[in-house]
């Protein structure tokens, strides 16, 4: 994955701690930063958006 864009995002400290606590639960702990954008991929999908830029699988009618 290419990162061309950079995302300041600030957030609460409650937001912070769960994100530690998710990368905590991670078999290889994520650094915050990677972390961030793999619970974002997995928003974005769950909204049925693509995350890495790829087009759409055709769907069958």
């Amino acid at each position: 994955m290419a990162l061309d864009e950079r995302l300041n995002l600030p957030v609460s400290l409650a937001m912070l701690r769960a994100l530690d606590d998710w990368r905590r639960r991670q078999v290889e702990i994520p650094t915050r930063a990677e972390a961030a954008r793999k619970l974002l991929a997995k928003a974005l999908k769950a909204e049925g958006l693509n995350p890495e830029g790829k087009p759409p699988p055709k769907r069958s009618e």
